[in-house]
């Protein structure tokens, strides 16, 4: 879990952050998704398959101890050729879906998936991994539902712009989960508002751990992440100019 509430700096005043939370906590922060009266919510595919009675042999559930194959689809807030991310209901919890059609993924989409399910299995790093389930033409990633949405979408809420004091709130939450996972021998790679969430208590929430990288030495040797917000020494390896990079510092130049 890329939690910050066990990590405060020396230099900066937990006091003198935490109202911005409150000023953040808005009722239309924090509402759930609910399906519009008369349409339909369906993914493009996902998890009627397991619904469904069939001869077909399919790959058992893994790590699914509270049976989110049963979850229905609330709302699909992303599409892509061969995937999607959408909100789903079990009981009364909701999470976050990631669904791949398995016949359309390559062997970037693959990696990526294996270092996610990598970092969101280290307890200590992540614990919003709830379940992971295929068959022979879906995979599905469950993971903690973050009622706040990203920072990019509440910057845009909030007319372009947020205040000083969220900022700098945002900033120290975010820089103390990247100590975090940096103690522990990972590299986030792909920093940026998108991968930033807020959880109910309005807290930063470090997410998508898809171009993660769990470097021994603490270097990185591979260019990824968003053009955007890479660091210069990431765009050095890009170009051929270096060979690696650390991986924790080029995370704190990105946020």
């Amino acid at each position: 879990r890329a939690s910050t509430a066990s990590h405060r700096s020396a230099g900066v005043s937990a006091v003198t952050l935490r109202p911005a939370a409150a000023t953040c906590a808005r009722s239309e922060d924090w509402a759930a998704p609910q399906p519009q009266a008369g349409r339909r919510r369906s993914m493009p595919f996902g998890f009627d398959w397991c619904r469904k009675s069939t001869t077909t042999s399919r790959t058992a559930a893994v790590d699914d101890d509270e049976g989110w194959l049963d979850a229905r689809c609330v709302d699909v807030l992303k599409r892509s050729l061969g995937s999607c991310v959408a909100c789903v209901q079990h009981k009364e919890r909701y999470a976050l879906a990631k669904v791949w059609d398995r016949r359309r993924m390559d062997s970037l989409s693959i990696a990526s998936l294996e270092n996610e399910l990598k970092a969101l299995r280290d307890a200590q790093i992540q614990r919003g991994f709830l379940a992971l389930a295929s068959s022979p033409d879906t995979v599905a990633l469950v993971t903690e539902y973050y009622p706040g949405g990203d920072l990019d979408r509440r910057r845009r809420r909030r007319g372009g712009t947020l205040s000083e004091a969220e900022v700098a709130f945002y900033a120290h939450e975010a820089w103390a989960a990247l100590k975090a996972i940096g103690s522990l021998g990972w590299a986030h790679r792909d920093v940026k508002p998108e991968n930033l969430c807020i959880d109910a208590r309005g807290n930063v929430r470090l997410v998508d751990f898809g171009l993660s990288k769990f470097c021994v030495d603490g270097r990185c040797r591979t260019a990824c992440g968003t053009v955007a917000f890479a660091a210069p020494e990431v765009c050095d390896v890009a170009l051929g100019i270096e060979k690696d990079y650390d991986g924790h510092a080029a995370d704190l130049w990105s946020l």
